[in-house]
Parts: structure tokens; sequence; C-alpha cells
């Protein structure tokens, strides 16, 4: 594939991912309690797919991203990529939640805390908000170090 198809496609994938993230975000219920779990069940289920498929897009696009432009990222644009890729991949794990979450709510609601208070989910949650947000400020000051110019797009 030459450069310019992985380019396009890849950003393609991160269109794409940015729509699902738009349109799974508003439609998520503002707290997962028992009570919102049960009521706003359909939007529950429905914003935890296309927020999965926001996580799909964006692991499809962001190597070809940084591999088309990886000469010019340098070391810091690799950790940063891994930071948001990785970030992106506990987030996809722990979003399985909100699929468990209405059976768990049904059938033993007590399950639902123990759930949220277990260790490993408290790791993997803090885990994906921390990679996030030390990625996307790495990788912001990657591009912004790297001088890359597009034809049209200078400024």
């Amino acid at each position: 594939m030459s450069k310019n198809n992985l380019v396009r496609w890849s950003g393609l994938s991160l269109i794409l991912a940015g729509l699902f993230l738009g349109l799974g975000t508003p439609i998520h219920p503002s707290q997962e309690t028992q009570h919102t779990i049960l009521a706003l069940e359909s939007r529950l289920i429905i914003a935890h797919w296309l927020l999965l498929f926001f996580a799909a897009f964006l692991l499809l696009g962001l190597p070809g991203i940084y591999a088309s432009h990886s000469t010019q990222f340098g070391r810091l644009g690799l950790v940063s990529s891994l930071l948001i890729f990785f970030g992106i991949l506990f987030y996809a794990v722990s979003s399985d939640y909100g699929f468990n979450a209405p059976v768990l709510t049904r059938l033993a609601p007590e399950t639902l805390n123990a759930i949220n208070a277990y260790p490993s989910v408290i790791i993997i949650n803090g885990l994906f908000v921390l990679f996030l947000l030390v990625g996307f400020i790495l990788f912001g000051i990657t591009l912004l170090r790297s001088h890359i110019s597009y034809p049209g797009l200078e400024y």
C-alpha cells in the first residue's frame, strides 16, 4: 500500500471514529446507576456499541498515521501513539460493562457495586484515562514539533 493510500485510509478510519464518538457520547446515560441502567437500557446498549466502533476505528487509524510520519514524529511520537493505542484498548475492554450491566442489575444488583469496587476494574479504568490524557497531550506536542505540512494546508 502506498503512503498516500495509507494516510487516506487511516484518515477515513479516524473520521469514522470521530463520528461514532460523536453519536455515542450524547446517547450514553450520564450516570450508570441501577435505576438508569434499567430505565435507559436500550440507550446504554446502543451507546456502548457506538463507542466500541469508535475504539475500533481509532485503533485502525492511529497506526497508519504514525507509520506514515514516523521519521518526523521520533520517539515522542512513538511513546504518545503507544499510550493512545493502549488507552483505547483498555477503554474497549472495560466498556463491556455497558453490555453486562443490564443483566447484572436484573439478576444480581449487589454484584454491580462489587464490580465497580473491584481493584482490577478500578486499575484498568484509571489506566485508560491516564494513558489517553498523557498520550493525546504528547501526541499534540509531537505534531507541533514535527512541522508536517500538506500542500494547501499551510498556515
